[in-house]
This record gives structure tokens, C-alpha cells and sequence, in this order.
């Protein structure tokens, strides 16, 4: 039951309109509704707490609940949102982000979560350093014990991997022809990895103006 009591009390801290205006807030809520409601009934089994835990199923049942695709989906939001304003990795880790602070700082597995999905959309320089904040905060971490230790090395390992496969993707799409590369505008990949692909291309400058002109728009810059 104290499980219960703190699961609601921790909701019931400021303005719920204030809280959710946070875009790390709002990904702390989707990854609570995701992985911890299981939990939240469990922890309603007794006798005392069914009628409850009847009302949580009931409600559940009503409406579209939140699954593990919607919350990595807000993590890549939030890395959408550090690439465009140029925000610091420590600054979203410490639940800092345009002008408000998050309820709650970002755990390890958060950092984890967002270098995954920056791997997946392309956003290979931000999953890297998204990694290596996750690593840094696991050895910052007392006493290491031999399980963290092994997640360390194995994480460490896997980054040296996605590396590699990082370079593969560059090289092919660098070397593919025009037709296919004319083929990337307008599909979702990142500007950042475009630029990459288009370093050698007669349209780079295109690409890089319309991207500065994006950014200077989202920030509520005067184009020229």
C-alpha cells in the first residue's frame, strides 16, 4: 500500500498543465504510465484495495494506453528537440530544457534509451555522446558493483559496434547515386546526417541554408 501512496502523491505536485508543458516531464509520464501501472495493480491485490484496483482496470480499459513504441517515440522527440535549440546533454539530464526545470532528472536508462533511439533515426554524434553520458553516470556510481561493472564493458563494447555500423550506413549512402539521394529530402531523416551524405555534393549548400533557416525559425530568429 505505501507503493500506491507514493505513486499518487508523486503526481499531485504543482499544476498538471504546468507539468506536462515540460517536454521531460511529459516523457517521465509516458515511461511511468508504461512501465510502473503493471506494477501499481499488483500492488492493489489485497482485499482493502479492490475496489481500487477495479476502478484502474476500468480506466485502463477506456481509454488508448501508452506503449513501449509511444515512450521511445517521445524520447526521440526530445532528441529532436536538443538537436534543434542546440541543448547540452547534461542540461536534459538535469531536467533543464528551454527555460524550465523537470520535476525529475534523467535516470541512466533514460540516457540509454535516447542514444538508442538517436542510433536508430540516424543521429549518430548525439547517440554517441547520449551513450557516453549513461556510461559516465554508471562509473560515477558507489560502490561499482560486478554487475555494473559488466553492464559498463558491455555497453562499451556495443557502442564500438554501432561505430562500425555507423560508418557502413555513411559510406553507402555517400556513395550511392543522385536519384537515390535526391530520394532522402522530405522522408525524416535528420539534416544532420544529410550533410554528412551531401558533403560532397553539388546540393550541400542547399541543404545546409534550408537547415539554418529551420533552426533560426524554431528558435523565433528573424531569417535574412
Amino acid at each position: 500500500m505505501v507503493y500506491c501512496v507514493t505513486y499518487i502523491n508523486d503526481w499531485h505536485r504543482g499544476s498538471a498543465v504546468d507539468y506536462v508543458h515540460n517536454p521531460i516531464n511529459s516523457y517521465h509520464f509516458l515511461r511511468r504510465v508504461t512501465q510502473e501501472f503493471p506494477a501499481l495493480k499488483n500492488a492493489l491485490r489485497d482485499t482493502a484495495t479492490r475496489a481500487l484496483r477495479a476502478n484502474l482496470t476500468s480506466l485502463r480499459n477506456g481509454v488508448d494506453v501508452p506503449e513501449e513504441a509511444d515512450l521511445n517515440g517521445a524520447a526521440w522527440a526530445l532528441v529532436r528537440l536538443q538537436d534543434t535549440y542546440n541543448l547540452s546533454v547534461n542540461d536534459l539530464v538535469e531536467g533543464e530544457i528551454l527555460g524550465t526545470k523537470a520535476v525529475k532528472e534523467l535516470s541512466v536508462d533514460d540516457c540509454f534509451r535516447l542514444g538508442q533511439q538517436s542510433f536508430n533515426n540516424l543521429e549518430f554524434k548525439l547517440s554517441k555522446a547520449w551513450y557516453e553520458k549513461g556510461i559516465e553516470m554508471l562509473r560515477a556510481s558507489r560502490p561499482i558493483d560486478r554487475q555494473t561493472q559488466k553492464r559498463i564493458d558491455k555497453i562499451t563494447k556495443q557502442q564500438k559496434h554501432r561505430a562500425m555500423l555507423a560508418d557502413i550506413v555513411t559510406n553507402m549512402a555517400q556513395n550511392s547515386n543522385d536519384r537515390i539521394l535526391d530520394q532522402f529530402s522530405g522522408l525524416g531523416i535528420p539534416t544532420s546526417f544529410q550533410k554528412k551524405i551531401y558533403s560532397e555534393h553539388k546540393d550541400y549548400e542547399q541543404v545546409n541554408r534550408l537547415d539554418n533557416l529551420y533552426r533560426r525559425l524554431c528558435r523565433g530568429s528573424r531569417s535574412r
